[in-house]
C-alpha cells in the first residue's frame, strides 16, 4: 500500500509531467515491482507518451501474469498517439486466448483496437492473417481488425406495417449473416 500511495502522490504533485526525471524513473522502476497492485498503479500514473509505451513494453506489462496490470496497460494505450508498435502489441494480445477469455480485458482490447484502428489493421495485414474470414471462424483479432464490416440488425418480436414504415427492412443482400440470441 505505501508504494501505491507514493506513486499516486507523485502523480498528484504533477511530478510525472516530464520535467522531473527522477520521479519518472521511480514510476518506471515500479513497473517491475513484485506486487501486481504497484505495477498497475505505475502503469496508470505514467504519462501517456511514446517513452512510457516503450517502458511498458520493456517491463512486459502487456504480458503481465496479473490480468489487471494487462488491462491497465491496454487502457493506457487509448490515451497515447496511435502507432505501429501499439497496433502490433494489441494484435498480439488479441490473439491470446487467456486475454480473450477475460471479459474486461476483451472489452479493453476492443476499445483500444478501435482507437488504434489503422495501426491494428496494418499489423494484422503485415502478419499475413486472413482478412476475409467467415464470421463463425473469425478470431477476436479478425473481428477487431475488420469489425467495421460487421453490422448489427435488431430483430423485433412483433412486426407490423407501422413499424415497417418507421424502420424499413435492412438490406442484407450479398451479406454473411450470423444470428445469435436468447430464447425465453
Amino acid at each position: 500500500a505505501p508504494a501505491v500511495h507514493a506513486l499516486w502522490t507523485i502523480h498528484g504533485l504533477q511530478a510525472l509531467n516530464g520535467a522531473n526525471q527522477q520521479a519518472l524513473n521511480v514510476a518506471v522502476k515500479a513497473l517491475s515491482h513484485p506486487a501486481a497492485g504497484v505495477r498497475r498503479a505505475a502503469v496508470q500514473v505514467l504519462p501517456k507518451t511514446n517513452a512510457s509505451f516503450l517502458a511498458l513494453q520493456s517491463a512486459r506489462s502487456f504480458e503481465d501474469k496479473d490480468l489487471r496490470v494487462r488491462l491497465a496497460a491496454v487502457l493506457a494505450t487509448t490515451d497515447m498517439k496511435p502507432s505501429a508498435a501499439i497496433g502490433s502489441v494489441l494484435l498480439a494480445m488479441a490473439e491470446k486466448e487467456e486475454n480473450i477469455n477475460d471479459t474486461w480485458l476483451r472489452q479493453g482490447l476492443t476499445i483500444a483496437s478501435k482507437l488504434n484502428e489503422e495501426s491494428f489493421k496494418a499489423a494484422f495485414r503485415k502478419k499475413g492473417l486472413n482478412a476475409n474470414p467467415s464470421l463463425l471462424e473469425a478470431s477476436l483479432a479478425q473481428r477487431l481488425a475488420f469489425g467495421s464490416r460487421l453490422n448489427t440488425i435488431s430483430l423485433r418480436r412483433t412486426y407490423n406495417r407501422q413499424q415497417a414504415a418507421e424502420a424499413p427492412n435492412p438490406n442484407v443482400a450479398n451479406s454473411e449473416l450470423l444470428i445469435t440470441g436468447e430464447i425465453t
